[in-house]
Formats: C-alpha cells, sequence, structure tokens
C-alpha cells in the first residue's frame, strides 16, 4: 500500500482551477502537464457543445409563417474557415495560461471558488464553465444517503402510499427542525 489515494486529473483539475491553489505547488511538473491537459480537453467540450448548440439553433429558426428563413449565400471554401488565424491554438485554449499568469490579491479572495468564477467569467468564459461542471461535483454523498435514510425511516409497511409531495414536505419540516 504505497499511496492511499489516487489522484485523478480531475481532483488535480480543481486544485487549479482554484485561485488561490492554482499554481500546485509540490505536485510534480508530470502532474501539472495532466492537470492542463484534462482541462484543456474539458474546454474543448465546452467549446464544442456551444458551437453545435449554435448551429443547431441557426439551422432550426425559421419565421412566423413556419416557412424557412432565406439561406445566405455560401461561397467556396466557406465550411473550412474557422474565423481565426490558427485552428490548432485559439484564443480559448489560451485562457488557462492567461488564468495561470493573472496576478491576484489572495487577501480579498473568498475560499468559495465559485465567487471568483463568478466576478471573472467575463475574462474567462469558458473556464468559467469548466470550473462550474468541476465544482458542482458533490464532495461526498453523504448528504443524499442522510436523505434516503430519513425518507426510509418515513415511508413505513403503514405509510405505502404517502404522495411524493407530501414526503417532500415532512423530509424538509424534519430537517429544517433538526438543523435548529
Amino acid at each position: 500500500m504505497e499511496e492511499m489515494f489516487s489522484f485523478e486529473p480531475i481532483h488535480y483539475a480543481s486544485n487549479m482551477l482554484h485561485p488561490k491553489y492554482r499554481h500546485l505547488k509540490k505536485t510534480s511538473s508530470h502532474d501539472k502537464n495532466n492537470c492542463k491537459y484534462f482541462i484543456r480537453q474539458m474546454m474543448k467540450l465546452v467549446i464544442d457543445q456551444e458551437k453545435s448548440s449554435s448551429t443547431f439553433s441557426l439551422h432550426s429558426s425559421t419565421n412566423h409563417d413556419g416557412e424557412s428563413c432565406p439561406k445566405k449565400r455560401k461561397y467556396f471554401g466557406e465550411e473550412y474557415e474557422t474565423g481565426n488565424v490558427s485552428d490548432e491554438y485559439d484564443m480559448d485554449d489560451d485562457e488557462l495560461e492567461r488564468y495561470l499568469c493573472k496576478r491576484l490579491d489572495l487577501t480579498n479572495l473568498s475560499d468559495n471558488p465559485l465567487d471568483f468564477w463568478k466576478n471573472n467569467k467575463i475574462e474567462f468564459p469558458v473556464l468559467a464553465k469548466v470550473a462550474c461542471q468541476i465544482f458542482s461535483v458533490p464532495a461526498t454523498s453523504a448528504c443524499v444517503e442522510r436523505s434516503f435514510s430519513s425518507a426510509g425511516n418515513i415511508v413505513t409497511k403503514r405509510r405505502t402510499n404517502i404522495k411524493p409531495t407530501q414526503l417532500n414536505n415532512v423530509l424538509f419540516l424534519r430537517s429544517f427542525y433538526s438543523f435548529k
């Protein structure tokens, strides 16, 4: 048992996307590079999802009569152009490096990384979405298991016909009074 925990790239990514711990001190360069690669892959997925949703909305647009809008004339080679000088290394990829090089006042930063990303989503739009995806994953399932256990204590053989809304109300009241 050499290591007690095995860290995946998402664990390193959550640290890198936390503004206080973004430089991953005491982490090997191999792990840092894997982390950057993982974040860039997630950024690429976000960009691809945005492109596919925007092309879907363009293709599905219709006017008031239900007829499709007149198509814009295409010219030769238009489908191969991206509007960028470099296809492989876009400015969106550079967001990660700009974030890592940005000077931050650590004394004014909140412990909640989502506050930072909310305030900087204009400067780092793709990274902010990736951070929200990573930080929205619950750290443990204890809360869910506790709720499931509470529901099991309420729904008994005598109360099998309880409506879901009533069950939610009872669970809410029980958790509210136990929280006080």
